[in-house]
């Protein structure tokens, strides 16, 4: 099964915007490194040895919601479920996330993906993580003729129909963005995680964005 994947240089305004909001999470994840251990430590459950890493993706999936949850709303469309966790050694996993955003040059809204990989390290039942290699991707225009598996979960998880585009993720998923309009009179943009094997199991990653339909003049 193919996903569109295509990757367009971003304007210069999108690179601004775009830029602004990857700097203030990376840095904010940078500034409170100390932080978040005393945080994960409170959060964490004892990482038997035979458990290794898997204690590391739940807690990677802690870092993707923090990731999340500093972007603005308005732009803020949610995060994935964190790949599976690469044993470095016995007290270091590496673990990919990624978040869904919306960036905006100015004239109209579109959706990027963001990925990382979380370094998860632990001491004794304490877990931290340090997010790095953060880039981000633009989501290709939808396609006229979707791929079934990605379209079928997107509008599962988001319960809605709309032009959908989609990358690839971790684990077999890909992680879909679908524009539509909602009963409501709003045009909505959400986002999905799809398992293409088992498109039933997608999930929302968030709430969708909203806007009202008097407001798109750029659509």
């Amino acid at each position: 099964m193919s996903v569109h994947s295509i990757r367009r240089p971003p304007s210069p305004g999108q690179l601004l915007v775009l830029g602004a909001i990857v700097l203030a999470t990376v840095m904010a994840g940078h500034a409170s490194a100390s932080q978040t251990q005393v945080e994960g430590a409170s959060h964490s459950q004892p990482a038997a040895a035979d458990a290794w890493p898997t204690a590391a993706r739940s807690h990677a999936r802690t870092v993707a919601l923090r990731w999340s949850a500093k972007v603005p709303a308005t732009a803020r469309l949610g995060a994935e479920p964190p790949g599976r966790c690469r044993r470095l050694d016995g007290r270091h996993a590496a673990c990919p996330i990624a978040i869904a955003i919306l960036a905006s040059d100015g004239a109209r809204q579109r959706p990027w993906r963001c990925s990382a990989t979380v370094r998860v390290a632990r001491t004794g039942d304490q877990l931290a993580g340090q997010r790095t290699d953060t880039r981000c991707t633009p989501f290709p225009p939808p396609s006229a003729v979707p791929e079934p598996a990605a379209a079928l979960g997107t509008a599962f998880a988001l319960d809605a129909n709309g032009d959908t585009a989609c990358l690839p993720a971790s684990d077999g998923r890909v992680t879909c963005v679908m524009r539509y309009a909602a009963p409501t009179a709003e045009r909505c943009t959400g986002a999905a995680s799809v398992p293409l094997r088992r498109p039933a199991r997608s999930i929302a990653l968030g709430a969708p964005v909203c806007r009202a339909l008097r407001l798109q003049h750029d659509e």
